[in-house]
């Protein structure tokens, strides 16, 4: 949070600390004090000053063309959605001083996102809005998570001892789930409230901490994910997250193929919570 500047010149410095200089057909040298490559050495890679570098590094340039982001892009060996965060992050920058003090009201959900909510009956749903607040969840997904109504799944899932039973790749989940946050909220300019979440993470939580100064990006909208479930045991879903029609608003449902074991145990842990199955 704070001066978007230094998130773009922070983010510049982790990728470049990333690379290996004998992948890239450089001495890595026992005098050499820095982890990748050092900033002449990438500069020299994109066609760039040292001192300009130095400059965006710094957050002293927060105007950088897109002939400047492309080629930082390619020498940095940046994937899709790094490429697409650099892009973002150059645009906040230019933005300026995120304001902490205002605080924007409290996201709605609209009465047709509720119904296409109710209708996802069977398989647990969630609405996300900005900073993962949990606005609405299906009975399905309080049966799964148990209620975070009204809570923040990024709370729930670094500061809440339950997260870490129920998540047995817990790690990997945290991981997935930041990435997911950096790619979705880098341009949204945060408020008082955003201001204190990050805080009381950073401050709560030292995983989360590490994993938001390593600015890994990860935007990729399905996969799977391993459930250690109280009454169930080990469970696998399969989730999508769909962006809605609302601003900062998105739809995460955990699914299961219907002739497997993981969707029969689901559905006869649903059949004793009739609650979970109404529409």
């Amino acid at each position: 949070m704070g001066d978007k500047s230094t998130g773009l010149g922070h983010f510049l410095r982790t990728r470049r600390d990333r690379l290996r200089p004998a992948d890239l057909g450089l001495e890595a040298g026992a005098g050499r004090r820095v982890p990748g490559l050092r900033r002449e050495e990438l500069a020299q890679r994109a066609g760039l000053s040292p001192d300009y570098l130095v400059r965006l590094e710094q957050g002293r340039d927060i105007h950088p063309s897109p002939a400047v982001l492309g080629a930082l892009a390619a020498a940095l060996d940046l994937d899709a959605d790094e490429r697409d965060h650099l892009y973002a992050l150059a645009g906040a920058a230019r933005r300026g001083r995120a304001d902490c003090r205002r605080r924007r009201p409290r996201q709605q959900v609209r009465p047709g996102t509720q119904r296409l909510l109710a209708a996802v009956h069977g398989s647990p749903a969630l609405i996300l809005g900005r900073w993962l607040e949990v606005l609405d969840q299906n009975p399905a997904a309080v049966a799964l998570y148990g209620d975070l109504r009204g809570g923040n799944l990024l709370r729930f899932l670094f500061l809440d001892d339950a997260s870490r039973d129920l998540f047995p790749h817990w790690e990997q989940v945290a991981e997935r789930t930041v990435g997911f946050l950096r790619a979705t909220t880098v341009a949204d300019d945060a408020d008082r409230g955003t201001c204190e979440l990050a805080g009381e993470l950073l401050l709560g939580s030292g995983t989360f901490a590490r994993l938001w100064a390593g600015h890994h990006v990860h935007h990729r909208m399905f996969g799977s994910t391993r459930f250690a479930h109280p009454q169930l045991g080990a469970l696998t879903l399969d989730h999508e997250i769909l962006a809605l029609p609302d601003p900062d608003q998105w739809l995460l449902v955990h699914t299961a193929a219907p002739d497997s074991t993981a969707h029969t145990d689901l559905m006869a842990h649903l059949m004793l919570r009739p609650e979970a199955l109404r529409i």
